[in-house]
C-alpha cells in the first residue's frame, strides 16, 4: 500500500509532532531551530547508537509544522531529506544568495530578491530530489512524505490557503509546486513583493507570518485527521524574543499598517498549550531561545556563539535529554481524543504556516 493510498488513521506508533515559528528571514530566523534539532538527532544518535549523522528528523517526528521561516526548516528537514548538520550549510547558502553584504551597494530590490530566492531554492530543490522535483505538483510528493502547504492570500488575511498531498477535510487539494509554495512561505512583505500562483492567479504574501506560534495548526491536524491515534510528546521550538515592528500589509490596490508584537503572540500561544497539556508529564516541550534579540543579529556567527551557549546552560540540557528519552521510548503518553475533548482554547490566525506530515 503507499502512501497515498494509506489513512492517516493507519500509523502505527504514537505521534511526535514538531512545530517550528517563524522568524525574520533577514535576520537568519530559523538557523537557531536548525542547532536545536542538530542537537536532538546527535543525542538520538548516541542514545540508540545510530551511525554519526544519520538520522533525520522525519524519522523522529511524524508531523512537522512551521510558519514562516519554519516552513524553509521544516522542508530542509523534511522532504528535502536533510540532516539537521546539511540543512544549516543549505539555510546559510540559501541566505547568502537572498541577502548579500550589507555593503552591497545598491541593495538588491525586492524584485530581485525574489528572483534570487526562487533561483536558490530551485537549485536546491533540484539537488535534493533532482530536475524532476521542479516541476513535481505538491499532491505528486506523497511518494515522500504526507505533505499539507498553508499560505495566506492577500485578498483575505483570514484564510489561509492549505495545500495537501492527501484529500483534506473539504476534500480540496489546491495546486502548486514545492517551488512556489516555499517562495510564497518565505515572502516577507518588507523585503519581497507578493506571489502570484495558479489560473486565475491568486496572490499571497507573508504579511504577519513572521515570528508565528503555529501549534494551533498542530492541534487543528491532530483533531482533523489523527483523531484516533496517540500522542507521544509534542516539541516547539521557537525562534528568540523578537522586538514589536510595524508592518506594511500590501493587498491588491491598497496597503495598510499593522503593530504585532512577535514575541507575546509566540508567548501567549505557548501559554494556551502549557495549559492544555498540564497533568501529562513530558508531553508538550517548549523550546525558546528566548534570551537573545534576533533583531540584534548580524551574522550567522552571532546565531552559532548564542546557541551554544543555549544548548550548554543545564535548564535547556535537562530538557532536550528528557525529550530525546522520550521520543526514544516512543509511550503512549496521551489520546487524541482527550486533547480534542478538554475545552476549546482560544485560536489566533496563522498565516504562511507549512505543515508536513508524515505515515
Amino acid at each position: 500500500m503507499t502512501a497515498r493510498d494509506s489513512t492517516h488513521e493507519s500509523l502505527a506508533r504514537s505521534l511526535a509532532p514538531l512545530a517550528l515559528d517563524g522568524g525574520d528571514f533577514s535576520k537568519f530566523g530559523g538557523l537557531s531551530q536548525l542547532y536545536v534539532l542538530e542537537d536532538i538527532a546527535q543525542n538520538y544518535e548516541q542514545a540508540s547508537s545510530g551511525g554519526e549523522n544519520s538520522v533525520k528528523i522525519h524519522e523522529l517526528f511524524d508531523i512537522i509544522v512551521g510558519a514562516g521561516t519554519g516552513s524553509l526548516v521544516a522542508c530542509l528537514v523534511g522532504p528535502l531529506n536533510l540532516t539537521p548538520t546539511d540543512a544549516i550549510s543549505v539555510y546559510l547558502r540559501i541566505h547568502k544568495a537572498v541577502f548579500p553584504s550589507p555593503d552591497t551597494n545598491p541593495p538588491p530590490s525586492k524584485e530581485e530578491r525574489a528572483l534570487n530566492l526562487r533561483e536558490i531554492l530551485a537549485t536546491v530543490i533540484e539537488d535534493c530530489l533532482g530536475q524532476e522535483g521542479l516541476a513535481l505538483n505538491i499532491k505528486d510528493l506523497h511518494y515522500h512524505h504526507y505533505t499539507a502547504l498553508t499560505a495566506l492570500p492577500t485578498v483575505n488575511l483570514s484564510s489561509p490557503v492549505v495545500f495537501r498531498t492527501y484529500d483534506g477535510r473539504n476534500g480540496r487539494v489546491p495546486a502548486g509546486t514545492l517551488l512556489d509554495i516555499l517562495c510564497a512561505t518565505l515572502s516577507q512583505p518588507d523585503f519581497f513583493p507578493p506571489i502570484s500562483m495558479g489560473t486565475p492567479p491568486e496572490y499571497f504574501n507573508s504579511a504577519m507570518g513572521i515570528h508565528l506560534n503555529p501549534m494551533d495548526t498542530v492541534y487543528a491536524e491532530l483533531c482533523a485527521q489523527f483523531s484516533t491515534s496517540t500522542l507521544t510528546a509534542i516539541t516547539s521550538i521557537g525562534t528568540g524574543r523578537p522586538l514589536p515592528k510595524a508592518l506594511v500589509v500590501p493587498t491588491i490596490g491598497t496597503r495598510h499598517t499593522v503593530f504585532y508584537d512577535p514575541f507575546n503572540s509566540c508567548h501567549s500561544t505557548s501559554q494556551r498549550f502549557e495549559t492544555r497539556f498540564s497533568g501529562h508529564l513530558n508531553v508538550y516541550f517548549r523550546i525558546d531561545p528566548d534570551g537573545y534579540d534576533p533583531s540584534a543579529v548580524s551574522s550567522p556567527g552571532t546565531v552559532t556563539s548564542h546557541m551554544r551557549t543555549f544548548l550548554s546552560m543545564q535548564e535547556h540540557r535537562l530538557k532536550l535529554d528528557q525529550l530525546v528519552d522520550t521520543l526514544e521510548a516512543r509511550n503512549p503518553n496521551m489520546a487524541v481524543s482527550e486533547l480534542i475533548s478538554r475545552p476549546q482554547i482560544q485560536s489566533y490566525p496563522q498565516s504562511w504556516i507549512v505543515t508536513l506530515l508524515f505515515p
